[in-house]
């Protein structure tokens, strides 16, 4: 094991984790863990380790791991200080984890390499962008990945010689199967998290909700987790709708049932290159996205790979109806 690169991974994990860093996680070590390389993740958690996400699918890959309940910075960057000193890797990934990105200052006067991936077109990350890529030298990261051309662009535009920057998107399997077109219900799909800020989750809800009672033969179905599930839940049932509420998947449910349906809805205020719409357009489902400048451009050339709308009112219905008689 002396001789294989040694890679760390930082990562989150809670037991209601649900969205594209903790897929990536879990794919980009089995993955690095396959093509011969000796990856350990750092995993900052709340809750109970055994119950976290990322923990469960790490102890079934047999990935090694060590853990810190999340804490104040100090008491976590010094976490993981100690225990990269103990033990130090060629090259830290500190991927979006806080923690990590303070840390880099001092891993990287230690001589270990540290990268950061900007993951959305929101504000956490352009501020991750001003501190960590173009504030002072001291802060700056060795290398940041964009998972988006917008963001790729945005970071080069600081015109920061030192950084390396590399543009690549999350990724996802293809496989051997494709969704089959509708032959009665057009079924249309929301996996994600559950959540208002970014995701507009009430308004994907009702838009949902006018689809199925507004266009005969039409089923939807939202998958996922998130801090609002409850009121999703409350307002599904204050309609009344046919929607169905349907909880978390882990991957290979989730390919299954993406699978089973049409279209994949997915109406947020920003992104980066959504995990859940590569991997339904893998399956050959149909994305119908709100036009956003970050990822969607990417995967959806409208009337092409996809559609893109302006609302989540009247246009998304009609787009619908669209797919539906096409």
């Amino acid at each position: 094991m002396a001789n294989l690169l040694r890679i760390d991974i930082c990562a989150y994990d809670s037991p209601h984790g649900v969205g594209g860093p903790y897929v990536w996680v879990l794919r980009m070590c089995r993955q690095l863990q396959q093509q011969g390389m000796h990856i350990r993740v750092r995993l900052f958690h709340w809750g109970s380790l055994e119950s976290g996400i990322v923990y469960q699918g790490l102890h079934r890959d047999g990935i090694q791991l060590t853990s810190h309940a999340f804490a104040c910075s100090e008491s976590n960057v010094r976490w993981l200080l100690k225990s990269v000193a103990d033990d130090p890797p060629a090259v830290l990934i500190a991927d979006n984890v806080v923690p990590a990105l303070l840390a880099g200052r001092y891993l990287q006067k230690g001589g270990i390499p540290t990268i950061g991936i900007l993951r959305s077109d929101d504000a956490f990350y352009h501020a991750v962008i001003e501190r960590f890529v173009s504030g002072t030298p001291e802060d700056r990261l060795t290398a940041v990945v964009c998972v988006s051309e917008f963001l790729t662009e945005v970071v080069q535009s600081k015109s920061i010689d030192a950084l390396e920057v590399v543009h690549i998107p999350s990724g996802t399997p293809i496989p051997d199967r494709t969704a089959a077109a509708p032959t009665d219900i057009l079924k249309l799909i929301y996996v994600g998290r559950l959540v208002q800020e970014q995701k507009r989750i009430i308004e994907t809800t009702h838009a949902l909700h006018r689809v199925v009672s507004e266009l005969p033969n039409t089923s939807a179905t939202l998958f996922g987790d998130g801090p609002d599930h409850d009121d999703v839940k409350k307002l599904l049932a204050s309609m009344s709708s046919p929607v169905e509420l349907a909880g978390r998947l882990d991957s290979d449910g989730l390919h299954e049932r993406l699978l089973q349906s049409h279209v994949i809805v997915l109406l947020s205020d920003y992104e980066g290159t959504p995990t859940a719409v590569m991997e339904a357009m893998a399956c050959g489902v149909v994305p119908v996205c709100l036009r956003i400048r970050s990822g969607i451009p990417e995967l959806v050339t409208h009337n092409e790979t996809g559609l893109l709308v302006d609302d989540r009112g009247d246009g998304f219905v009609n787009t619908i109806r669209r797919l539906q008689t096409e």
